[in-house]
């Protein structure tokens, strides 16, 4: 039997947490037709028995070596470790939860060797629990080009023109061309998105790209830290490195002076790796964490370049993250001197003279200019305009105050619209100051914790700006009740939400007295209290024909 030594090609194979994948993925691999392989398997600290595992194949058959990490530090590092123990003149990676075909190793041999091929691409199969349409789909997406690429085609076709994916598995690479992208790549602890980081590197160092319509790789999804589940803030905190391989690529293409040239396409890859993120963040994270781990995306990465994710990935639907963003005060800001400030909306231009006065410099600003640090506060004039909450997140985020103009009373439209008025009133409270037109207004958002002045006076203004530099008021026992029992009930009724009728009637005055009835009777949440408010509501939709 060949040993390592006598190896042409390397499969490096992280391990982690995959005790019970792991014997069927060695198990294929030893399987090859072609022999003169060796089997680098990276031990990264996994908990589980893998290391026994690893051990017993490895008295058995002499190809197999160990590479052990005395620590976790996750897959992408591991693959390096791998990168480095490789002595095959090609490497090809495979995850310990997958498996290879017997023969694919041997054709896609036999291709780099018949075109001098820098990168084999072979096709891949999808197997688990995933629905069939979407496993076809999946297996569309990840099958190799339709033809070679040559030269700077080849990294064209990855990075810009997509005609093939960037996953690190399912390939064979030589490996000079796997070391030298290898230099490239930082040590960081990465779980996510480590194949953008590692295959965009390598790939700018290949000028040969061959496809091979063969299926040999077997992959298993619903497996490993790539699946879908319910996720606490932990989870997410780890899910979060994808960040590091967003930086490595940039770095990456920066240092082989590619970066000017790519810079839109790389704009294209960072957004798909943050929209999972955000998807993760939107479906997957607990409810009881998502603003802590909404605060932990701006944490980790640069606030324009998740502004600009957030505002596109919420593009249909503006409504949604305002009610998943305003549930507590987010992105909190400590009290500070305003001698800059911007304004945002008609009208303010009246102010101008007595802040010059005072000190303060102002002038119309954009989201462009807030982000690039040219102020310490805005002053928004246009609370009941689409753009607003996302100028306010893209303020907080760029750690400018945000000040908010409000020319109506604080309970204007409650009537005619609980939900509206809702989420208007959550979102002005994310404000850092807000300059109202009554007493009664002033006395609401005081009594919710927020600075705030009555007057539209310039000097007002003044002074709710000489505020920023003080802590924010006590809240108020009642006022936060009151806040409390909207919110509740607000999240006990969204799914049942109904518009007015044609004829100017609401529904909500009926539905608010049954609600007192059903508050007696049964919890918030409760299944039959969920069956009555649906049931009502489609009564109500089928009588005003709204349905």
């Amino acid at each position: 039997m060949p040993d390592a030594a006598s190896a042409v090609v390397s499969v490096v194979i992280p391990v982690y947490k995959t005790a019970g994948y792991l014997p069927r993925c060695l198990d294929s691999v030893l399987a090859q037709t072609l022999r003169e392989i060796e089997i680098v398997a990276i031990d990264d600290a996994s908990p589980d028995h893998a290391a026994e595992i690893l051990k017993a194949y490895a008295a058995k058959d002499s190809r197999i070596r160990i590479v052990t990490h005395t620590e976790n530090r996750g897959s992408l590092v591991a693959r390096l470790s791998g990168i480095r123990a490789a002595s095959g003149e090609y490497i090809t990676f495979v995850d310990a939860d997958d498996a290879l075909t017997p023969e694919i190793l041997a054709s896609a041999l036999g291709k780099a060797r018949a075109s001098r091929a820098d990168l084999v691409h072979f096709g891949v199969k999808a197997e688990g629990d995933a629905p069939a349409a979407f496993r076809s789909k999946w297996e569309k997406r990840n099958q190799p080009c339709s033809g070679p690429l040559l030269g700077e085609q080849v990294f064209d076709g990855l990075f810009r023109d997509r005609f093939y994916s960037w996953s690190i598995w399912g390939k064979l690479f030589r490996a000079d061309r796997c070391r030298a992208g290898a230099e490239f790549i930082p040590p960081d602890y990465c779980l996510m998105a480590e194949d953008f980081s590692m295959f965009t590197a390598i790939a700018t160092c290949l000028k040969h790209y061959e496809p091979l319509p063969e299926i040999g790789y077997l992959y298993t999804m619903n497996a490993g830290i790539s699946s879908y589940s319910k996720l606490d803030l932990a989870v997410f905190r780890r899910q979060c490195t994808a960040f590091a391989a967003c930086r490595t690529v940039r770095s990456c293409l920066e240092k082989r002076q590619l970066f000017d040239r790519y810079r839109e396409a790389f704009q294209l890859r960072e957004y798909e790796v943050i929209s999972d993120l955000l998807h993760r963040w939107r479906y997957s994270v607990r409810a009881a964490d998502r603003d802590e781990a909404f605060t932990l995306l701006f944490q980790e990465y640069e606030s324009p370049t998740l502004y600009r994710a957030f505002r596109r990935f919420f593009a249909s639907n503006n409504r949604q993250p305002a009610e998943l963003l305003t549930r507590s005060n987010l992105l909190p800001l400590p009290p500070g001197p305003v001698r800059r400030l911007g304004w945002r909306g008609p009208g303010l231009e009246r102010f101008e003279a007595v802040l010059r006065e005072a000190g303060i410099a102002a002038e119309p600003c954009t989201p462009e200019s807030v982000q690039n640090g040219n102020f310490d506060a805005v002053c928004h004039a246009e609370p009941d305009t689409p753009e607003f909450f996302w100028e306010m997140l893209a303020a907080k985020t760029a750690g400018c105050r945000f000040i908010s103009l409000f020319p109506e009373r604080f309970d204007a439209g409650l009537a005619l619209d609980l939900h509206t008025w809702q989420m208007r009133d959550l979102t002005l409270r994310q404000s850092d100051g807000i300059l109202v037109s009554d007493p009664v207004s002033e006395a609401w958002f005081t009594a919710a914790g927020i600075r705030c002045e009555s007057s539209g006076d310039a000097a007002v203004l003044v002074r709710l700006l000489r505020r920023m530099e003080t802590p924010v008021p006590e809240t108020d026992a009642v006022a936060e009740s009151l806040s409390g029992a909207l919110a509740g009930y607000f999240e006990s009724h969204r799914d049942h939400y109904l518009a007015p009728s044609p004829d100017g009637e609401s529904f909500l005055p009926f539905y608010r007295k049954v609600d007192k009835v059903l508050t007696r009777l049964m919890p918030w949440g409760s299944r039959r209290r969920r069956i009555i408010a649906g049931t009502l509501g489609r009564w109500y939709n089928q009588l005003t024909h709204n349905n």
